[in-house]
């Protein structure tokens, strides 16, 4: 379960005492660990995982009993979870208000309780306080430990309710459960799979974001109701998209919702309805074009999509008030429709990319809170189309949170690079989005500045040298202004990738490798970090068509191709070392058929 770990001693003067009572003092327990008769797997997890902790910090190991088998008279307890302790100072409504991952943590008599929601929110109260302690799980290969002698039981309260009650992310650095886990990652969508109960459990979602065609299979509804779908200009239907204005096609949905809900025991939290991906537009069909002009105009599909999902949505709610209804704002139903209200069970997903000064993003997420009471944001934080291409925008990544913060946003999901093993900053963007999507008021430069300090050890002011630096490169010459758009632009790279600006960047990554050359563990993660330098400085010495995944290297007039192969070498080395497998999304790197 725990990775590779670093041991770094901290100050124990560094952790605040109350009433001189300790967790641990001189190699000896202060305490035990306290879960309820009938813990949650969540409350055992969280209690499981403070004792292996407190274990590797301190080198003690706590007891751990159920409540029955603990009496006041043999010592002071940390209370984990609901434990009959606790009811004497958190009531069930409060209880009751921390949902899933909320909590508190506080002491009272000499014992500590860590209190939350019963699925996640002790667990989480748990790696709050050792975070406090400064265990960090900077990435799912590389966990830091400290080495406390004397920790004593915590003195201050504190508490934490996420806004954001769904939180997801979908990065290529090799997350494991555990990792996503202790990072208070509740989505279940961009992993494509959910976390076990064991491990507190996912937001649980049925289908993907794109689910008209799972919904309603035109392969066997098609021939039979072909009503039920699109009608287009030429008169003809479309199986793509649907009809959604049809009584028969409401009901028939409405219905297998219901069914998929009643298999699943109603132990769900959201049921995706919504478009199929791609297309321009949806029915042009005499009710549907009507709707729409009611609702802003014959280009407003949206009107159509949010009057279809409120329908199975209010049916829904009925008998599974607790599930809620997501649907996109996505392609041609992005903008907002006019006069009409969602259901208060309807989650609105608007896709798109969302950070400071981008007012078009802004505008449409204050127009659709007009519509819906539930806001979700579907970002990109990467390009799938280039894992390696030069893209340090971990600023735009981090910054996309405090922005939801201030725009009511309550639920977030960024797409990264996704498949596969390794893409460029992977590590940090990572990190930084799972920190940021639990507390969006964090300070994004400080969580920046903490994770090159801690993962890329001496060499980390040079990483965040780079990461500063290619921005203002960037800003001071014009070449864009949103910056998505850099990343995200398939030959965008090219304004900005230049002789000059890779210089300069192997310039500082070669200071980086310098200052961590005898510490492998630091040479490795700063090394992980150069690799879309590299692959920005060979890229520029390539004829256009040429690509250094093959053998031949064809190279622009002046270039030095000894230095190039040199990197190129560099490139496959490193990637091999991590098990790097891919190019782009649709694109393995196959490291024994590299040629360089």
């Amino acid at each position: 379960m725990y990775g590779p770990l670093l041991m770094l001693a901290l100050a124990a003067g560094s952790v605040s005492v109350t009433h001189g009572a300790y967790i641990a003092e001189s190699g000896k327990a202060g305490c035990v660990i306290v879960v309820p008769n009938a813990a949650t797997p969540g409350e055992k997890h969280a209690a499981g995982e403070l004792r292996e902790h407190i274990r590797q910090i301190t080198g003690v190991e706590l007891r751990l009993i159920s409540e029955r088998n603990y009496s006041p008279a043999s010592g002071p307890c940390i209370s984990i979870g609901r434990t009959r302790l606790s009811e004497k100072y958190v009531t069930n409504d409060q209880l009751a208000a921390f949902g899933d991952d909320g909590y508190k943590v506080f002491t009272r008599d000499g014992n500590a309780f860590f209190v939350g929601g019963r699925r996640r929110g002790s667990m989480y109260a748990v790696y709050e306080y050792l975070e406090s302690l400064g265990v960090r799980w900077w990435s799912p290969d590389y966990t830091v430990i400290p080495k406390i002698t004397d920790l004593p039981m915590p003195s201050k309260s504190f508490g934490h309710i996420p806004q954001l009650w769904y939180r997801d992310q979908w990065w290529n650095n090799g997350a494991t459960n555990e990792w996503l886990a202790r990072m208070r990652v509740n989505g279940s969508n961009g992993q494509d799979h959910f976390l076990p109960e064991t491990l507190g459990g996912s937001t649980v979602t049925m289908h993907s974001c794109h689910s008209y065609a799972a919904l309603v299979p035109p392969e066997e509804h098609f021939g039979k109701h072909p009503e039920w779908f699109a009608l287009k200009p030429n008169g003809q239907r479309s199986a793509h998209e649907l009809c959604l204005t049809n009584q028969g096609l409401r009901d028939f949905v409405a219905q297998r919702v219901l069914a998929d809900l009643r298999a699943r025991g109603g132990r769900v939290d959201n049921y995706w309805v919504s478009q199929n991906d791609g297309g321009g537009d949806a029915c042009h069909c005499e009710k549907c074009t009507a709707e729409r002009e009611a609702h802003g105009g014959r280009d407003k599909w949206s009107a159509n999509t949010i009057a279809f999902v409120s329908y199975v949505a209010d049916t829904v709610k009925q008998e599974f008030p607790g599930t809620r209804i997501k649907t996109l704002a996505y392609n041609y139903t992005k903008e907002a429709p006019r006069d009409i209200k969602a259901s208060d069970n309807v989650v609105v997903e608007i896709c798109g990319n969302f950070g400071p000064g981008d007012d078009p993003h802004t505008r449409l997420v204050s127009e659709w809170s007009k519509v819906a009471k539930n806001i979700s944001v579907y970002t990109y934080g990467g390009s799938n189309y280039g894992y390696w291409w030069p893209c340090p925008n971990a600023w735009e990544v981090g910054m996309q949170y405090p922005w939801a913060l201030g725009s009511g946003v309550k639920a977030f999901y960024v797409q990264g690079t996704a498949l596969g093993l390794g893409s460029g900053l992977v590590d940090l963007k990572a990190y930084l989005s799972a920190r940021m999507a639990w507390d969006p008021s964090r300070d994004v430069r400080k969580e920046i500045r903490e994770f090159c300090e801690g993962f890329y050890g001496p060499g980390g002011r040079y990483v965040l040298e780079y990461l500063e630096w290619c921005p203002k490169y960037i800003k001071e010459r014009d070449l864009v202004m949103d910056a998505h758009k850099i990343w995200g632009d398939s030959e965008a790279w090219r304004k900005w990738v230049t002789s000059e600006s890779m210089d300069h960047c192997d310039g500082l990554f070669q200071k980086a490798i310098a200052a961590t050359a005898d510490n492998p563990v630091y040479l490795k993660h700063v090394r992980r970090a150069y690799l879309e330098v590299l692959w920005g400085a060979i890229a520029i010495n390539l004829q256009p068509g040429s690509d250094f995944m093959n053998a031949e290297l064809r190279l622009v007039p002046g270039a030095d191709e000894a230095d190039v192969r040199a990197k190129a070498k560099l490139f496959g080395e490193i990637m091999r070392e991590n098990g790097y497998n891919k190019w782009r999304e649709d694109l393995a790197f196959e490291a024994d058929k590299y040629p360089h």
